[in-house]
């Protein structure tokens, strides 16, 4: 009997890349609850505050540097061909590297409207932009794995990630941000998203270099900026009690709100593990337009997403 499963699981890519998500995205959120006492012990309650602050604005900013354009890619293949895909994906990533260039010269011009509104100094802010910018190429490239099904990758990138800035951020709170340690936290963050968006940058580019294309970009931001609402109203469910707390309470009550939503957080990593497998097999079946084995699928995704409304609310 487990001989044969293993065969199945062989043969069948979708559901070992799904189980692969799914191990190592446990993996992850584990890793965030073991770490969790450790930065609530190095960290003041308001420090805690400040950083999980900053992650809520960093959820609500990325999507306007990176204009979802990580959504456009799925679409792309099936309009484009897989010849043309490391193409369209190289060429689309000129559009976070302009923005958040803008939106860096301009938000240090008048930071003293910017700091009225989110409360974050100048340091905060580039390394705020400079996160932004890393996650919309890293959604990029993640949505590019996730049409090849390619769950090493992926899991590699987000192993370094999760490890490294754990590591880096105690580092760096125990050495040179001992007076500012939701700073060293931030830093700690934001250095490996770094490495990883050049890494990033570096793969994509040797494939395919960069280059005005304008039926790319009409084609990509066509089907993204639609996109755009939705995720800010998703991020403002998810994240902005967290910035509302901090403006009128103060930081120290949304850390301890912050520490209890980890807890919550835990049943939300087997939707995106599934979200990341199952769509890019719903579109293969629309090419093929196989819509009744899609229809057989869509009851076991409708289960899961009622019992994460079910824990919501």
């Amino acid at each position: 009997m487990f001989q044969k499963i293993t065969k199945e699981l062989k043969k069948n890519k979708v559901l070992k890349a799904g189980i692969g998500y799914t191990i190592g995205n446990y993996f992850l959120k584990g890793l965030g609850f073991i770490t969790v006492p450790i930065f609530s012990r190095l960290m003041a309650v308001s420090d805690y505050g400040i950083y999980n602050t900053f992650l809520s604005y960093e959820g609500m900013l990325y999507l306007f540097i990176g204009l979802a354009l990580h959504s456009s890619i799925k679409n792309a293949k099936y309009r484009y061909g897989d010849e043309r895909l490391d193409s369209f994906t190289s060429s689309i990533t000129i559009f976070p590297l302009v923005i958040s260039c803008i939106v860096l010269i301009l938000g240090n011009l008048l930071l003293p409207v910017i700091n009225h509104f989110l409360s974050v100094e100048r340091v905060e802010y580039n390394l705020l932009i400079a996160l932004c910018l890393c996650s919309s190429l890293l959604y990029i490239y993640q949505s590019r794995l996730a049409l090849e099904y390619n769950s090493k990758s992926y899991m590699k990138m987000s192993y370094f990630n999760a490890l490294s800035s754990v590591a880096l951020s105690i580092l760096l709170m125990q050495t040179v941000f001992k007076e500012q340690k939701y700073l060293g936290r931030i830093c700690g963050s934001v250095i490996p998203m770094s490495i990883l968006a050049v890494w990033i940058l570096y793969k994509l580019y040797s494939k395919a270099r960069p280059k005005k294309n304008t039926d790319y970009w009409k084609f990509a931001l066509k089907i993204s900026l639609p996109i755009i609402p939705h995720g800010v109203g998703q991020i403002i469910l998810s994240s902005f009690d967290r910035v509302m707390i901090t403006s009128y309470i103060g930081s120290t009550a949304a850390g301890l709100y912050s520490f209890a939503y980890t807890i919550y957080s835990i049943i939300l990593v087997a939707g995106d593990s599934i979200s990341t497998v199952y769509e890019p097999w719903a579109y293969e079946r629309f090419a093929e337009k196989e819509y009744d084995i899609i229809k057989k699928g869509v009851p076991y995704i409708l289960c899961y997403w009622r019992l994460y409304v079910l824990v919501r609310c």
